[in-house]
C-alpha cells in the first residue's frame, strides 16, 4: 500500500491573509518559507493601506515594525532582520525612513526580474495572483511551513466535495521544496495544535499514519497460531 494518510483540517476561523500560490513554484525557491510568509502578510497590509489612502508618489506604503515581524514569525530580532533583508535583496521590498517614520513599499512578484517603477503597488490594490487563504488566527508559534501547508490542505479541500485529502510524503516535499523528513515535525505540529486530524477511514495503513504524524498507532493483536481471531 502506498505510504499516505487521509487527513482533514479544523478551521481556526477569523480573517485571512492571501498567500500567492506562485511563491510555491520553483521560480521562487531562492526565498525562504519565512520570507514567503512575511510577503503574504505584507501583501494583505498593502491592501489595507490602499483602503485607508496610505499612498504617495511612489505607491502604496505600509508600516509594520520589526517588533511586529518578530511576533508574527515568532523569531529573534536577528532573524526578523534577516528575513527583511531577504525580501530587499530579492527586490520585493523597499524601506524608506521619512521624518522618523519608516515606510515599507512592497513590490510585485515580477520585481525579482525587473527594477522599474511599475513594480510598486498602486491604488486600487488588485493583485492578479491566485491565492491560498492563510488564516491569521493560526498560532504564531507554528513553523512558517506548517502554516503554509495548512493553507494548502484547506484550499485542496475547498475545491472538492471530499472532506479529507490524501497526503503523500513526496507531494509534501514538493509543495514546500524540501525533503519529507525535514517537514515531518512541522506536519506533526498541525496535529499537536488540533488543526490537522486523521479522517475516519478503514483503508489507511497504520505505518503511513505514524510516518506523517510521528505518533505510533496501536496495532491490532494477532490471534495465536492455530486459533481463529475472536475465539476464547
Amino acid at each position: 500500500m502506498a505510504k499516505r494518510a487521509v487527513v482533514s483540517v479544523t478551521s481556526p476561523g477569523g480573517c485571512f491573509d492571501k498567500f500567492p500560490t506562485i511563491l510555491l513554484s520553483a521560480e521562487y525557491n531562492a526565498l525562504s518559507l519565512d520570507a514567503k510568509l512575511l510577503y503574504a502578510r505584507l501583501l494583505s497590509l498593502t491592501g489595507a493601506s490602499a483602503h485607508h489612502g496610505y499612498a504617495d508618489s511612489k505607491g502604496i506604503y505600509i508600516t509594520f515594525g520589526r517588533a511586529r515581524i518578530m511576533d508574527y514569525l515568532c523569531c529573534s530580532p536577528s532573524k526578523a532582520s534577516n528575513v527583511l533583508r531577504e525580501l530587499i535583496v530579492h527586490n520585493l521590498l523597499e524601506l524608506q525612513q521619512v521624518e522618523n517614520r519608516g515606510k515599507m513599499y512592497l513590490k510585485r512578484l515580477t520585481a525579482m526580474e525587473t527594477d522599474s517603477s511599475s513594480c510598486y503597488f498602486q491604488p486600487p490594490h488588485n493583485p492578479s495572483y491566485s491565492f491560498l487563504m492563510l488564516p491569521r488566527e493560526l498560532p504564531n508559534s507554528l513553523y512558517a511551513s506548517a502554516r503554509i501547508l495548512y493553507a494548502y490542505i484547506a484550499d485542496t479541500l475547498s475545491r472538492g466535495a471530499n472532506q479529507a485529502v490524501k497526503l503523500h510524503k513526496s507531494a509534501l516535499g514538493k509543495i514546500l521544496g524540501v525533503v519529507y523528513r525535514t517537514i515531518a515535525k512541522w506536519v506533526a505540529s498541525l496535529f499537536e495544535y488540533g488543526l490537522l486530524v486523521h479522517a475516519a477511514t478503514t483503508t489507511i495503513d497504520r505505518e503511513a499514519i505514524a510516518s506523517i504524524s510521528g505518533v505510533a498507532t496501536p496495532k491490532k493483536k494477532e490471534a495465536p497460531p492455530g486459533r481463529e481471531e475472536g475465539t476464547p
